[in-house]
């Protein structure tokens, strides 16, 4: 897919009702937080205040470029300059750090591979089990608050996707899937990572006739297709499971098994980071691409699939805070919020 999503010009932020009931409060202050809480993790796409292409930039390490904020940014290339000017010796800089980036969504219903099996196909992918990725695309959220910050959202990713292209009109993939109501963003989340020394030690040390069943083991991982059944059991003492870091509205985490019941559809506030890779035979220039992902860091449920807001509040009222990547959103918190 090669498109983006279209604009149809700037939203100033969403008038507030001069009454708001308590499900209008709560959403009211979990975007205030998003955008202005010191204890706020990474930037809300959806601010229409934000000037993205002065905050952030793209930078190359290795054959990977990463979008960092424009102060990690000039310290990685000073560190890589002093690195160069000693002679390249000792270490190396680490990795620049990815900028943290936030949006509210609603998973579409449409092309969700969310689960356990992610988007492996067997009879259609090159790569075995072990390469697949979770999957699934992003439109404008049910709620009304977060849906009119729909279009800025897009605004915001579209010049952050151009900021970092090649520039010589080559093919985008990878950020942009088609559906039905045009091209949505696609997130990602590597399902699966290679055990390293010393945890294929503590695999060792384990009893041999230990039988860890829990799901987010990769044992217990609880795979649906029969081929992922079958690819998976190949991989125990060699690889390990990366769950998704999903959460529901009161911080509590998402079980695996729950990944699809509780995802698909939902409104989610969603914070990823975007990398960039080019990819193809630069003397065959139709084989060139731009590949540009964004890479799930934290989801968390806003308002379930099919669940009218107002009977998810009271599931809502009993919060504490479990997730790191989102303000504290107790009533007690948003009833004070309110009265400044």
């Amino acid at each position: 897919m090669t498109g983006s999503p279209g604009s149809s010009g700037l939203r100033s932020s969403p008038a507030l009702p001069a009454t708001r009931t308590y499900w209008e409060e709560k959403m009211y202050t979990l975007r205030q937080e998003l955008i202005s809480s010191p204890k706020r993790v990474g930037t809300y796409l959806g601010d229409p205040t934000l000037d993205v292409m002065t905050m952030f930039e793209w930078v190359r390490f290795d054959k990977t470029s990463v979008l960092c904020t424009v102060d990690i940014a000039a310290n990685y290339k000073a560190a890589v300059k002093e690195f160069k000017d000693g002679g390249s010796k000792g270490d190396p800089p680490l990795p620049p750090v990815a900028a943290i980036l936030c949006g509210v969504y609603k998973i579409d219903e449409h092309a969700f591979y969310m689960g356990p099996d992610g988007n492996w196909n067997p009879y259609k992918d090159f790569g075995d089990f072990v390469e697949s990725k979770a999957t699934c695309l992003l439109g404008p959220s049910a709620e009304e608050l977060f849906n009119a910050d729909y279009e800025i959202l897009n605004r915001n990713i579209r010049e952050l996707v151009e900021m970092g292209r090649s520039g010589d009109r080559r093919k985008l993939k990878g950020i942009y899937t088609d559906s039905e109501h045009g091209p949505l963003l696609k997130l990602r989340h590597v399902l699966f990572a290679e055990l390293d020394d010393d945890e294929l030690q503590s695999i060792e040390d384990k009893e041999l006739n230990s039988d860890d069943d829990d799901e987010c083991d990769i044992r217990g991982w609880p795979v649906k297709k029969k081929q992922s059944k079958i690819a998976i059991k190949k991989m125990f003492n060699k690889f390990k499971v990366l769950t998704l870091p999903a959460f529901d509205l009161v911080g509590d985490p998402i079980r695996p098994s729950k990944y699809e019941a509780v995802l698909k559809g939902a409104d989610v506030q969603v914070h990823f980071t975007l990398l960039h890779w080019t990819i193809g035979n630069s003397k065959d220039r139709r084989s060139l691409s731009d590949t540009i992902v964004a890479d799930l860091a934290n989801i968390r449920v806003y308002v379930p699939p099919r669940l009218k807001p107002a009977a998810y509040a009271k599931q809502a009222k009993r919060t504490y805070e479990r997730d790191l990547f989102t303000p504290e959103i107790s009533p007690k918190k948003i009833r004070a919020a309110s009265t400044t």
